[in-house]
């Protein structure tokens, strides 16, 4: 189910008055559709893991795919070793959906799903929750396998206008 903004948020970058009707609390997590249907493209992106930690982070990753079956169009991929103060690049793929022939313009946000955890017992988690094998993997998100945990992964909302994001991962300050 997905709940309504109750008021369109104006004045919150670049893209508020492209998308007044995103939704807050996807239960689901699957890739949102745009508004209106135009079409769509998949382009790939950068994805920068950059451990900023002690210790040695294990890394999985959610992105576009539109040809995994049932519904939900995600692809999981892991599991990527990061050493600490290291980073790791990926190659994500995205959603771009346009608007215009003259001037191209994206009217969609990229998103991407991610979980890490370390050694010590340390884990960045989300509420989308699939199931993840132990060992390395590229599936679509409703696989899963007799050696699989049922991890939640973050959902990560980014601009489209960049070619390369990095999400770096640090422990809370207690």
């Amino acid at each position: 189910m997905y709940k309504k903004l109750i008021r369109p948020i104006l004045n919150n970058g670049p893209y508020s008055l492209l998308y007044p009707s995103q939704y807050w609390g996807r239960a689901d997590c699957s890739p949102p559709s745009a508004p209106f249907v135009i079409g769509g493209s998949v382009k790939t992106r950068d994805l920068y893991f950059h451990n900023k930690t002690n210790a040695t982070l294990w890394v999985v990753y959610a992105d576009y795919e539109n040809n995994c079956e049932g519904r939900v169009q995600w692809k999981k991929h892991g599991w990527y070793k990061v050493d600490p103060g290291k980073q790791v690049m990926v190659k994500m793929n995205v959603l771009d959906v346009r608007m215009g022939d003259m001037v191209s313009m994206p009217i969609k946000n990229h998103e991407f799903l991610y979980y890490a955890e370390d050694d010590i017992g340390h884990k960045w988690s989300g509420e989308c929750f699939t199931q993840i094998p132990s060992n390395s993997f590229h599936w679509c998100w409703n696989t899963g396998s007799t050696n699989s945990r049922n991890l939640g992964l973050k959902k990560e909302i980014i601009s489209p206008f960049d070619e390369s994001f990095t999400l770096g991962f640090k422990l809370r300050e207690r």
